[in-house]
């Protein structure tokens, strides 16, 4: 199956148009994108949905023979964007002429969060730091059901519209990072947990941190 996902706000180095760029897994490609042979014919979108598709340079092109995990793991990529280059590129649609049921439109999608333009310019060095950082979440995501939540309340918390949604969401990715196994001991026919989740996470958070300036306990305790 072949899946193009456009990027939006994506600029690409000028000096590298015309080349690939294969992702971890090499399920993943960056092409450019030709509207023309890529969008399919479907009332699923409209002129100006179409429109807005044209105005678009770049693809992620998602092909293989089982691609049950691409959408967790093009969310993931697009994590590592914003987290290694603090760039503002998101995806709105899905693209298959193959199966035109498997198209989609998106409402879900990255918020812009930094008003920086230059992080809109995307570099070959960018993309193999980028990368380098993708591999290193996708490992982090099948290590553990909290380290697989904490990578989906970050992305979600990327994804909400409204701030109070994303800052509790983004305090959900640090408990599942830093709150304790809950091991629930029977007593008297009720459970009680072996630690405050709230003092174990500004202890563990603090110390991760080396209690700087601005990080201690109490900082994060106030958080």
């Amino acid at each position: 199956m072949r899946i193009v996902i456009l990027l939006f706000d994506f600029c690409f180095d000028s000096s590298n148009k015309n080349k690939e760029f294969v992702f971890s897994k090499d399920k993943y490609t960056l092409r450019m994108f030709d509207a023309a042979e890529e969008i399919p014919a479907t009332e699923l979108f409209s002129k100006y949905d179409v429109d807005l598709m044209k105005m678009e340079t770049w693809s992620l092109v998602a092909e293989a023979e089982n691609l049950k995990h691409y959408k967790e793991e093009v969310n993931i990529l697009l994590l590592s964007f914003r987290i290694y280059k603090l760039a503002r590129v998101f995806i709105k649609y899905r693209l298959c002429k193959e199966y035109v049921d498997r198209c989609s439109s998106l409402n879900d999608c990255l918020r812009l969060v930094m008003p920086n333009e230059s992080n809109r310019i995307i570099t070959l060095n960018d993309l193999n730091i980028i990368n380098k950082g993708y591999s290193k979440l996708l490992q982090m995501d099948t290590i553990s059901n909290r380290t697989h939540n904490a990578i989906y309340f970050m992305y979600q918390g990327f994804c909400a519209s409204k701030m109070i949604d994303s800052f509790v969401l983004l305090m959900c990715a640090i408990e599942s990072l830093f709150s304790n196994e809950y091991h629930n001991r029977k007593h008297s026919g009720a459970t009680k947990k072996t630690a405050g989740i709230t003092e174990t996470i500004c202890s563990r958070v603090s110390k991760f941190l080396d209690n700087r300036l601005g990080y201690k306990y109490e900082d994060i305790n106030e958080l």
